[in-house]
């Protein structure tokens, strides 16, 4: 797994891009970052689920970031699965 750290460069980067550029990560690989952010901003006896929805609240800039590049990197991930079934059959589910 990826530093906290990084996947937030990225997840700025595919977020700021005018060309669309594409996510590095797994959209899983966001998705815990999400929790990550969290954990690591909660404040005194706070929960990482109080904090997430704290952040949510706030709109904070890094959620928001990791939110699309995870909503992003799903996208492609279920149209690769697409190509990847009609290629072969159609045999292959698309990823849920």
């Amino acid at each position: 797994m990826p530093q906290l750290e990084e996947v937030l460069a990225d997840a700025a980067r595919v977020t700021k891009s005018a060309n669309g550029a594409a996510p590095r990560f797994g959209h899983k690989v966001y998705e815990d970052s999400m929790c990550d952010l969290a954990e690591r901003e909660a404040r005194g006896g706070e929960s990482i689920g109080a904090a997430l929805s704290r952040l949510h609240t706030d709109r904070d800039e890094r959620l928001t970031a990791l939110a699309k590049a995870a909503y992003l990197a799903e996208t492609a991930e279920i149209v690769l699965a697409e190509r990847r079934a009609r290629a072969g059959g159609g045999h292959e589910k698309a990823a849920p």
